[in-house]
């Protein structure tokens, strides 16, 4: 009978939920625990003065994945210790240890001024997938939008790039621009033409790779110029963004190399003397440091992308994520017909915040060895290269994003970027648990989103909330039995789909029964009033469903054999990010020009 006592004991004690263990000896745990901890705050932003609390707790979760989720569907880890240190700009620090429980630690500071908090902590007691001690970032800021840059405009700043952009374009490049075969395969041969470009002049060489869909219903193409993170060496094609946004894609080549670069290629041409430490060498010489070329080859690649005949001379969209978001100040900075900039976590800002008593930016320039050879001239300089001055340039509407976790491009150095943009349509993405790329809380964005932002989406596509335009878009992916194709973009189940053409118009031919599904997107999870609308004809009907939000939408529609336009319309409510639309055809039905385009009463 006590056997039996026992037993019961321990199952109860195993089904409680939350679960809750002590610490014990730390063997290796086929999941690693780890540390969930953020600002007690949903938003993490604060006044100045206001105490700042962070929420911390140890958990066992079930799966590798796990980010910031319920945390009381999981094993919570009693008594672990857990170091920490919380520092904040102003030159505020704290550091101690707590002591986990089923109820979260608390862990209090306060900023008396403008800035940011970021919380470290360390579980030395457990190890994560590297067999290092498992670690946690926190952060919060303090009325973000007042932080100044310490890094201050030279007198010459404008007069110094005006006459690099003058000399530059006084001398002639040499253009080459040649079908890039060698990035085709069978799932975009038939979506895009891609391009190896090289404009040389033996002094600044730019390169990139241009991709342009193949099909499109406008005659003339937005365009986009995406700029590369610090260690991308080489360049790619935007095959999705260029489909899906109708829209020519250049990605510049960062460095003065070809655009397709070999894995085993890439340690070589790193330690190449124009490549290896280009963020720092030279700082002592503005003619000299590699960023100078770097920016002037953003000036040649625009200038290169407005002169093609598919441009529509109008849309220009810049954007690229870390270094490439300074690459993408720096060219809405310089060229005036950028219409919307979209720097995500960018590198190079407020060199100079130490001056300010804040954190700067990658990559610390000021603080490199090579700097310090000559701290006085290398200081002066770091201004002409530093993105918080490009920013007070910036005419064109700009959408940021931020990581408050981020340790790479800190949070102050960029809102000091931010903050020195002059006018009024400007707008921060915040991510209150993002690192330098990542994002710890599901549904929020990152330090990199700004490039993917609604604003990107409605420039390019209005208020179309579907990926695809119209049929033309075919790979080879999904095939029938006679190797037909259709749309990628399209999630087929439950029959045969067949790309078919009748002179010059292209649509899809469902079998009998047969199930599509089309994601529409809400970025802005405003209420709306979605339209959907297709052409179609056929036997036997078709049946229209959403199956996301509260307000459902079924209706079947009576097809003839004629082409005829369809449309149906259903609510989403506020704070729906997304829905679900299924297509089921009851026969033999031909599909073309599916839409779905949102309204605002």
């Amino acid at each position: 009978m006590k056997k039996v006592k026992i037993f019961s004991v321990m199952m109860a004690v195993l089904f409680m939920a939350p679960f809750i263990v002590c610490a014990a000896p730390k063997a290796a745990a086929k999941v690693p625990a780890k540390i969930i901890a953020f600002a007690e705050r949903d938003n993490a932003l604060y006044k100045k003065g206001e105490t700042i609390r962070f929420k911390v707790w140890m958990i066992q979760p079930k799966s590798k994945k796990y980010m910031d989720e319920d945390v009381s569907k999981e094993t919570i880890i009693e008594n672990a210790k857990i170091d920490y240190v919380l520092e904040g700009d102003g030159g505020f620090r704290k550091k101690g240890s707590v002591i986990s429980g089923k109820e979260p630690v608390i862990i209090e500071g306060k900023l008396d001024r403008a800035g940011f908090m970021l919380l470290t902590l360390t579980a030395k007691d457990y190890k994560d997938e590297k067999g290092k001690a498992v670690a946690r970032f926190a952060g919060a800021g303090v009325e973000p939008l007042q932080i100044v840059s310490g890094t201050k405009m030279p007198a010459d700043f404008i007069a110094y790039w005006q006459n690099e952009i003058k000399k530059l374009r006084a001398r002639t490049p040499k253009i080459t621009c040649r079908e890039a075969t060698e990035f085709y395969n069978e799932e975009n041969k038939n979506l895009v033409k891609i391009y190896d470009v090289r404009i040389e002049d033996g002094d600044v060489n730019a390169a990139g790779i241009l991709t342009i869909p193949r099909y499109s219903e406008r005659k003339k193409l937005p365009a986009k110029i995406t700029f590369g993170g610090a260690s991308w060496i080489g360049s790619s094609p935007a095959v999705v963004e260029a489909v899906y946004r109708d829209v020519m894609v250049f990605a510049m080549n960062i460095h003065d190399t070809k655009n397709k670069v070999a894995a085993n290629e890439k340690g070589s041409l790193r330690k190449r003397s124009d490549i290896a430490n280009y963020q720092y060498n030279n700082i002592h010489d503005k003619d000299k440091y590699m960023p100078r070329k770097i920016f002037l080859r953003i000036v040649r690649s625009l200038d290169y992308l407005k002169s093609r005949p598919e441009w529509n001379g109008k849309d220009l969209v810049a954007a690229g994520p870390s270094f490439g978001g300074c690459q993408t100040i720096v060219a809405a900075a310089l060229d005036k017909d950028i219409t919307l900039a979209c720097p995500g976590g960018p590198a190079m800002a407020d060199h100079r915040g130490a001056d300010n008593n804040q954190k700067e930016g990658w990559p610390k320039l000021l603080k490199n060895r090579l700097a310090k050879v000559d701290p006085v001239k290398a200081k002066e300089n770091s201004a002409y290269f530093d993105v918080a001055n490009f920013a007070r340039l910036i005419k064109c509407p700009v959408v940021f994003s931020v990581g408050f976790i981020d340790t790479v491009c800190p949070p102050t150095s960029v809102y000091a970027a931010y903050n020195n943009v002059p006018g009024k349509d400007k707008q921060m993405l915040n991510g209150t648990r993002a690192e330098h790329g990542s994002n710890r809380k599901p549904g929020e964005d990152g330090a990199f989103s700004a490039g993917s932002s609604v604003r990107v989406r409605e420039l390019f596509m209005g208020n179309e909330m579907l990926s695809n335009r119209d049929m033309d878009y075919t790979v080879p992916g999904k095939k029938n039995a006679k190797g037909a194709t259709v749309p990628y973009i399209w999630d087929f189940r439950n029959g045969v789909a067949k790309a078919m053409k009748e002179g010059n118009t292209t649509f899809v031919r469902l079998t009998p029964k047969m199930t599509f599904f089309q994601n529409i997107y809400n970025l802005r999870k405003i209420a709306c009033t979605v339209k959907v609308s297709f052409v179609a004809r056929g036997k036997g009907g078709l049946v229209l469903e959403n199956l996301v939000g509260k307000k459902s939408l079924k209706k079947k529609f009576d097809l003839t054999e004629n082409w005829q336009t369809y449309t149906a319309e259903f609510p989403l409510e506020k704070g729906s990010y997304a829905g679900l639309l299924r297509f089921i055809s009851g026969g033999i039905t031909d599909i073309d020009k599916v839409s779905a385009k949102y309204s605002v009463k």
